[in-house]
């Protein structure tokens, strides 16, 4: 439930990413986006973690970015 974000309730956006502790998506045929301009948006909205699932393999199988951590990790 996101409590701190004033517009939720009436639309689906988000103003406040420090309600937000966790984003994970399942990668779609637009891959390019979740892998560079997603992670850009939720680092900027200060969103502290970012996970995406690769089923396909097309970009990688698993990335895990974590805000306070200078690296990517990728994991089978």
């Amino acid at each position: 439930m996101l409590l701190h974000e004033p517009l939720w309730e009436k639309e689906p956006l988000i103003t406040l990413g420090q309600s937000i502790k966790l984003v994970v998506e399942v990668v779609g045929t637009n891959w390019e986006n979740d892998y560079a301009r997603k992670v850009e948006e939720y680092a900027l909205l200060g969103i502290p973690e970012y996970w995406i699932g690769d089923y396909l393999g097309l970009g990688g199988v698993f990335l895990l970015v974590n805000r306070n951590s200078p690296h990517l990790r990728f994991a089978n």
